[in-house]
């Protein structure tokens, strides 16, 4: 087994990751974090201007080792169609989320449905397709993001809530089901972040 004994490399230099929702917010920071780790780091966005901010942000430090799609992970056959461009895979953030806040008495089945769909339904969509390259890597990982909202909602968060909620359960039984196989699999839960769709809150 590889030893690190520098704590601030991770060890994974010339690792393939994906990091979906990776064009902005914690998704860029953790797309950074492993370009600067010498990693080929392919970023999933669902929209086309962060993904063009962030290529124009990056310039031409890792050229060859940034791979910016557009596509929703929702949108199975357009995952399937990134993760076939690529020969293998070791790491697999599932970062890609959309939070929400909504009183319960107004919360529509539609809002309940999609925030479940984005926040849980879309990590399961990307580790099962992606399951067969992680097999592959001698240093397989799977990182789902979830936040303190889990454990500590707040008023309003009902479907945010109940969707980490499922996507840390989800983390702990794959965790159990693929440790065997050396694929390790893990949640981090950050707490609040400013970006442009909560500067409101800060």
């Amino acid at each position: 087994m590889y030893m690190n004994s520098n704590p601030f490399d991770p060890g994974l230099k010339g690792a393939i990751c994906v990091v979906t929702g990776g064009a902005r917010g914690i998704g860029s920071a953790i797309a950074r974090r492993l370009l600067d780790a010498d990693c080929s780091v392919h970023v999933i966005d669902r929209d086309r201007e962060p993904i063009q901010k962030w290529k124009e942000t990056i310039g031409s430090a890792h050229e060859g080792m940034l791979h910016c799609h557009r596509a929703d992970v929702s949108d199975a056959s357009a995952i399937r169609q990134v993760l076939g461009k690529m020969e293998k895979l070791d790491v697999l953030v599932n970062n890609a989320g959309t939070p929400g806040y909504q009183p319960f008495s107004k919360m529509s089945r539609n809002e309940w449905d999609r925030t479940l769909q984005n926040n849980a339904t879309g990590a399961f969509q990307c580790s099962r397709l992606a399951l067969n390259k992680l097999r592959k890597s001698k240093r397989a990982a799977i990182v789902n993001v979830s936040t303190i909202e889990a454990n500590m909602p707040e008023s309003g968060t009902a479907h945010y809530a109940a969707a980490k909620g499922a996507l840390e359960s989800f983390t702990c039984a794959l965790a159990v089901e693929l440790g065997p196989e050396h694929i390790r699999v893990n949640t981090v839960a950050p707490g609040a972040i400013t970006v442009a769709h909560n500067k409101e809150l800060f």
